[in-house]
């Protein structure tokens, strides 16, 4: 009897802590169905934890519950194995004190067992990231991919001086697609046949380069640099200025020893460089040049072209009684300008349009007087390499300056008239 009362008691213990151990079961099956939230993002998962007191308590119970069941998919992707940029990213862009930083630094705090760690579904939030990593890279590409034949092929973030670039040349190449009807921009092949519109670009075989100057635009010191470059000379800085323009000729793309098929080769295949001025500075410091200055090339200017200009406007040359030099006045020269066929101007204010032919000739750089130095000491160091040649130091130029008081004297008609020949240099360069 006995034994029969003490085997139905330890019965009914067991039957007891049976009991209690599958209402434990069915209330972890039913309170943390992983299937309400399977395969969601670290974003589903901060809905759905109430507040950040119990965030620690709820992944961690979560993780413990999944052990219990592994063939349950984790609710929350993180393990010391999945996706460890993708935290690193999301600490690193988002706020220190925002709800998803919060849940990432606690996940952060957990570590499964080995024989847990298992690839999850990528969230929408790893997609999203990709895909502006991507997006990114294909813009900086396409960016770098835009200039034909330009220097800028690498997939690499670009400098901002190299932004500037592809901004200047996308400028250029707008504005002549843009004009292309009205002005007929000549092709590769008819420019090459017509090579004495081409004496002011220069050529350097051996380094694979072209640089077409522009009389106001420091093209002396640039000359110097080709004739360094050529070997002409190695000693360009002692040359006097006007030596210095006389061997330039010898490099001059017009030579007789060119055929037009020699000359389209070089002007596709060499990378060549145009640097611009704003139109208006670039005339007025030509004046100054060859109309202010008591020099016997200002002499020689004077009566070659200032009665020539003179005459164009109908007005009478005239001399001052003593000094005997001629009074041409910056109106009367902007004047001359406005009235005179572009393309039969003397080099000096000749349009850089038809100095170049920026809308045929694919620039590989485009500088600008304003950056001289700059844009200079890049193009040297892209072209050849750094520190091989040195960019002549260049005076600074007080000719903005002194041009606002010419400019009081010019009428605004005068003004508008120029801009109007020289529409194609302003747009072009990007000058206002």
């Amino acid at each position: 009897m006995r034994f029969e009362v003490a085997g139905l008691f330890f019965l009914g213990i067991g039957s007891f802590f049976f009991t209690l151990l599958m209402l434990q079961v069915l209330e972890v099956r039913k309170g943390h169905d992983p299937t309400s939230i399977r395969g969601n993002s670290l974003l589903t998962a901060r809905k759905i934890v109430p507040s950040n007191s119990v965030q620690n308590s709820y992944l961690k119970k979560h993780y413990d519950n999944t052990l219990k069941h592994q063939h349950y998919i984790p609710t929350v992707q993180y393990t010391s194995k999945l996706e460890p940029n993708l935290i690193g990213k999301t600490e690193n862009n988002s706020s220190q004190n925002s709800p998803l930083s919060t849940i990432v630094q606690q996940m952060k705090s957990f570590s499964l067992p080995k024989h847990f760690e298992m690839k999850a579904p990528q969230s929408v939030l790893a997609k999203y990231i990709e895909y502006k990593r991507l997006a990114g890279q294909a813009k900086r590409i396409e960016l770098t991919r835009s200039v034909n034949n330009g220097p800028f092929k690498s997939a690499e973030p670009m400098t901002a001086w190299e932004k500037e670039q592809v901004s200047r040349t996308k400028k250029l190449q707008s504005v002549c697609k843009e004009t292309s009807q009205v002005h007929h921009h000549m092709d590769i092949k008819t420019l090459s046949e017509n090579p004495h519109l081409l004496k002011n670009i220069l050529v350097d075989d051996k380094n694979r380069l072209l640089f077409c100057y522009i009389p106001k635009v420091a093209c002396t010191q640039w000359k110097r640099v080709m004739l360094n470059l050529t070997g002409i000379t190695t000693t360009p800085l002692t040359i006097p200025h006007f030596e210095t323009h006389n061997l330039a000729f010898q490099l001059s793309m017009n030579k007789p020893s060119f055929s037009a098929e020699d000359v389209k080769k070089r002007l596709i295949a060499y990378k060549s460089i145009v640097f611009s001025r704003h139109p208006l500075e670039r005339i007025f410091s030509a004046y100054r040049d060859k109309f202010e200055q008591n020099t016997t090339s200002s002499k020689i200017f004077i009566e070659l072209h200032g009665k020539q200009m003179l005459n164009k406007i109908k007005r009478n040359m005239t001399y001052l009684e003593k000094s005997k030099v001629m009074s041409l006045t910056f109106k009367d020269m902007l004047e001359f300008l406005a009235v005179n066929p572009p393309s039969v101007n003397q080099e000096h204010w000749k349009p850089a349009y038809h100095l170049c032919h920026p809308c045929t000739i694919n620039y590989t750089y485009l500088g600008r007087f304003d950056d001289l130095f700059v844009d200079s000491t890049e193009i040297l160091s892209r072209v050849l390499g750094p520190h091989k040649v040195q960019f002549p130091a260049v005076r600074p130029s007080l000719t903005s300056k002194l041009l606002i008081q010419y400019l009081s004297d010019v009428p605004a008609s005068v003004e508008h008239q120029f801009r109007k020949v020289f529409r194609l240099d302003y747009d072009l360069f990007g000058y206002h």
